[in-house]
């Protein structure tokens, strides 16, 4: 069953600099890193956006809307993948989630959205182990304006959304739900995680 009057924004802009290849096109068992994520976002979400640095490359994903950084925001981070979909969305609200961490689950997903909705916020945080995850984590549509506002002041950590947004926060247990391949030894571990 799909969740109701939310969206799904996935980001897959960054530049996968310590990678050395996109990130999103690096292989995990059978399928990318992307496909793994899509895969579980598909089950939740009618609509989703993918934010990405070039569109070309992601011609396949014609099933759902692929759109580059807005102009104004380009290569400030997600906080600008993230204002950047919170644009193109018809929901009130948004699951965001990076195109690099394999390990997400259906549950965790319901978990925060469903949280969301029970507290009144513009942002709610995903924490591990007092972590907070700001790639994992579900805004309002109307906190678009505030993200622009901290992009515009140079302020691109998503850790400090707080003093710009109505934020709340929602401890996961699972820190391996948060494990990200940004590196070949980052996906070198994965690969034996799978195997074991």
């Amino acid at each position: 069953m799909k969740l109701k009057n939310c969206s799904a924004i996935i980001l897959a802009g960054g530049k996968s600099g310590r990678m050395g290849q996109d990130k999103a096109f690096v292989t995990l068992g059978a399928q990318t890193l992307l496909e793994k994520v899509l895969a579980i976002v598909e089950l939740l979400f009618s609509e989703i956006v993918l934010v990405v640095r070039n569109k070309k490359k992601y011609q396949q994903f014609s099933e759902i809307m692929v759109i580059e950084d807005e102009a104004s925001v380009k290569g400030k981070g997600p906080l600008a993948g993230i204002y950047s979909g919170l644009n193109q969305i018809n929901n009130d609200m948004a699951f965001v989630v990076a195109c690099d961490m394999p390990n997400i689950s259906k549950q965790s997903i319901k978990d925060l959205v469903y949280a969301f909705n029970k507290n009144n916020c513009t942002a709610l945080l995903a924490v591990c182990k007092e972590k907070i995850q700001p790639l994992f984590s579900v805004y309002a549509k109307d906190a678009a304006p505030f993200l622009l506002e901290m992009l515009n002041e140079r302020e691109h950590r998503g850790s400090e959304v707080e003093h710009y947004l109505k934020t709340k926060y929602f401890e996961l247990k699972e820190e391996e739900l948060f494990f990200n391949v940004n590196t070949p030894d980052d996906l070198a571990m994965a690969q034996k995680s799978k195997k074991t």
